[in-house]
């Protein structure tokens, strides 16, 4: 019995071995990708078909500075930056989920405040509209966002945030629900 135990063992491990997963690199520094805005450090990403083309798009935040939110979708044979939000101030909270249950993704981010700085630290729904195009809305100015979260919080089937600060006015907690649209 031992025997065949590890025999079927084996076999599955051999036929496992035999389909590894290959990779192949791609890199911005070779030019396959998008280069981030030069001398930024993108410490969040998202990858998802925003425009329902076919293709995912990449949307890159700054983590810890200065910098535009960007998107960048593939057309016809090269990657094209778009600008969302001119300059977002550590970015660290950033999420795509459909938010108005419109059908089309939405994508969150929002801003920190280490310690005071950023007072006017922005939390903000860029609502999309399925073809790569959106509204922006700011849902609040001056509360800190550090790796905050998306969920529903409150059981009643939408999108809610929870909101956790990174060294402003710790130890705090603080929670957006969702009360649909008007």
């Amino acid at each position: 019995m031992w025997a065949a135990i590890l025999i079927v063992s084996f076999a599955l491990c051999g036929a496992a071995l035999a389909g590894q997963i290959k990779w192949r690199h791609l890199s911005s520094v070779n030019g396959d990708l998008p280069a981030p805005n030069s001398g930024n450090q993108q410490t969040a990403s998202l990858v998802c078909d925003i425009d329902k083309d076919g293709r995912p798009e990449v949307v890159l935040v700054v983590g810890d500075g200065w910098a535009p939110l960007m998107m960048y979708q593939w057309q016809r044979g090269t990657w094209i930056a778009t600008e969302l939000i001119p300059e977002v101030d550590c970015g660290h909270s950033l999420a795509l989920v459909d938010f108005n249950k419109d059908g089309n993704l939405d994508i969150w981010v929002a801003e920190m405040r280490l310690n005071d700085g950023n007072p006017d630290a922005k939390n903000m729904l860029l609502l999309g509209d399925g073809k790569g195009r959106f509204e922006t809305i700011v849902i609040s100015e001056g509360i800190a966002n550090h790796e905050s979260k998306i969920a529903d919080l409150d059981g009643d089937g939408d999108y809610d945030i929870l909101d956790k600060p990174y060294s402003w006015q710790t130890p705090r907690l603080d929670i957006w629900l969702n009360t649909g649209t008007e």
